[in-house]
């Protein structure tokens, strides 16, 4: 009796200490979806040339939807109990009725779908670098997300841009807008561990692992699927299935779709954006892998090595870890911005996003099985060419914080000076490979949404 009790104090420990090294895991994956996203849809006819759609409110769109919708989110509701293993029910009293009631509409379905009800869905539109406003109001970042300053450090060179009720606009400027707006809120604050008024009433439980006293921490299971690990990682922290990417990634395609079949054009855009984000985030090997490049035999010992008082080699594995995930953000982020300033065609990343491929027919297994096992599949390389292309100090220096790096934002004149063009081309070509599975499965996303007799919004 006393070694089983000595043995489960043991797995509680170390299931513990790989709990907290998770927390400090950045919960964004890349930065700015619209910058990759845009290409990938622009070379899609079929939301290219879609006619023009009329921006609406999500208040009126409910008003008018208000009916078709309590069966809709009954049904989604018993695909997710049904389909997904770790899924946490939906209690009864989130579900959505119609009263007929449209002070409070938008409140009910924000809660019925489990979203943060601080979060502001306005009509705007983000702009890409060089983007014509188009004689459109330009707004501030503070007033479409509740996020603070330090947070949105990341937004400062985008241009966001007012759009008024009825005002027409092109269906690609919208699912392009719409695909960053999941990190702008949607997904903080929903445990019960969050120290939200309404993560106590949601029913998602605790926290299972990222940072919950974090607004971005705590929307690290909604952003990260850990669905390839090593049975004995598993063995140990269970807690790394508790994930969500599946739930919405199926929840906005089903709005989507509904939005579509009842004319409300504009709004099945801007879900298909907000799905097409939880795709984009299962293509980052930092979303889809618990420590590039690192063995699960190393891993367990480091967090030994830490439950006997020598935390050294835990607290550096962690340091370094957020380094090289966000030295891969900037640099994504920054290299894209450039090409867009440059009007850059050849940008290599620009012909993979854009490239014609077989798509197959859209699965709900897609995201779990096709996005995420090979974005997993190709972690330890990536954390190989991170390794090899960036400085030193920046990728393998546990003293060293990269997110408060003052020279964070001159990644790319860095990397150059450390390792040549060379080093920039292998994280280029890297990335490349990284998003080449989006470009198949996200269009087969977009193309299922759009199938014929879903959608009033083909010419």
């Amino acid at each position: 009796m006393k070694k089983r009790k000595s043995l489960q104090i043991s797995l509680f420990f170390i299931l513990f200490a790989l709990s907290f090294l998770l927390m400090v895991q950045p919960a964004k994956a890349w930065n700015i979806h619209p910058l990759f996203m845009h290409p990938v849809l622009f070379s899609m006819p079929e939301v290219k040339n879609s006619k023009p759609v009329t921006a609406k409110s999500l208040k009126t769109f409910l008003t008018e939807e208000e009916q078709g919708l309590v069966k809709l989110l009954i049904q989604e509701e018993e695909w997710a109990q049904n389909n997904l293993e770790w899924y946490m029910p939906r209690p009864d009293t989130q579900v959505f009725k119609a009263t007929g009631d449209g002070g409070d509409i938008v409140q009910r379905f924000v809660q019925a779908i489990r979203i943060n009800p601080d979060f502001r869905i306005q009509l705007y539109l983000q702009l890409l670098p060089g983007d014509d406003r188009k004689g459109r109001s330009p707004i501030s970042k503070n007033e479409i997300t509740f996020l603070k300053e330090e947070d949105l450090e990341y937004l400062n060179s985008t241009t966001f841009v007012a759009l008024k009720e009825g005002e027409d606009v092109t269906p690609l400027e919208v699912v392009v807008s719409a695909t960053d707006e999941p990190d702008l809120g949607i997904d903080v604050g929903l445990y019960s561990d969050n120290s939200t008024r309404f993560g106590k009433t949601y029913g998602f439980g605790t926290q299972a692992f990222g940072n919950p006293n974090l607004d971005y921490g705590s929307q690290a299971p909604f952003h990260m699927g850990f669905y390839h690990e090593s049975k004995i990682l598993y063995a140990f922290a269970g807690f790394l299935k508790e994930t969500y990417p599946e739930y919405r990634i199926h929840l906005f395609k089903t709005l989507a779709e509904f939005a579509f079949r009842r004319g409300q054009d504009y709004w099945g855009w801007r879900f298909m954006g907000w799905g097409l984000h939880y795709l984009g985030d299962l293509s980052q090997p930092y979303h889809t892998t618990v420590f590039p490049g690192t063995s699960t035999t190393k891993v367990l010992w480091i967090n030994v090595l830490a439950m006997a008082g020598f935390p050294g080699a835990k607290n550096d594995a962690v340091q370094i870890l957020s380094n090289r995930h966000i030295v891969l953000e900037r640099f994504q982020q920054e290299i894209f911005q450039r090409a867009y300033r440059q009007s850059s065609p050849s940008f290599p990343i620009f012909k993979i996003l854009k490239s014609p491929a077989n798509i197959p027919a859209y699965k709900d297994s897609f995201p779990r099985e096709k996005l995420a096992r090979k974005s997993n599949a190709m972690a330890a390389e990536l954390n190989d060419i991170i390794t090899n292309s960036a400085p030193h100090k920046f990728i393998s220096d546990p003293k060293f914080e990269f997110g408060k790096y003052k020279e964070a934002g001159q990644i790319i004149e860095n990397i150059k000076k450390s390792k040549g063009q060379e080093g920039v081309d292998s994280l280029v070509r890297m990335i490349g490979e990284a998003m080449k599975p989006l470009t198949v499965y996200g269009r087969s996303y977009v193309l299922d949404i759009l199938k014929p007799g879903e959608t009033t919004a083909k010419q």
